[in-house]
């Protein structure tokens, strides 16, 4: 874990450094790569830590020099409990109001749901 973090202080400062040097598009670009490599592995975090690996073998005893298979699993953390009511586009169409009502009227006619006004290419 030691060498990864010495590894990207190196990239780090090979970046800051080719940014002091060289003064164009491509160092900024680097730079930004770099701090953004850094971004993702700080915002991953969370899950990582929180996660934990289960190693099972298939059989219940495992004999030192003979061949084993193991499972690894992840286990899935508990799905959240779903909100109290329908969403409002599960709602019928006569509990969500009156742009429900007026679409589909105008669905029925064939006509657009808007009046146009003050749109270009508005017929009138």
């Amino acid at each position: 874990m030691a060498y990864r973090r010495i590894a990207y202080a190196a990239l780090l400062g090979g970046a800051v450094l080719f940014q002091i040097v060289f003064r164009f598009y491509l160092s900024t670009f680097t730079l930004a790569l770099v701090l953004l490599l850094l971004l993702s592995v700080l915002l991953s975090l969370p899950s990582v830590l929180g996660c934990t690996l289960l190693l099972t073998s298939a059989a219940p005893t495992v004999v030192q020099g003979e061949d084993a298979v193991f499972q690894v699993r992840l286990p899935h953390p508990p799905a959240p409990a779903p909100a109290s009511g329908p969403s409002p586009l599960e709602q019928p169409a006569h509990r969500r109001g009156r742009a429900g009502a007026v679409g589909a009227r105008a669905h029925r006619t064939g006509r657009s749901a808007h009046s146009g006004a003050g749109h270009p290419t508005a017929a009138g």
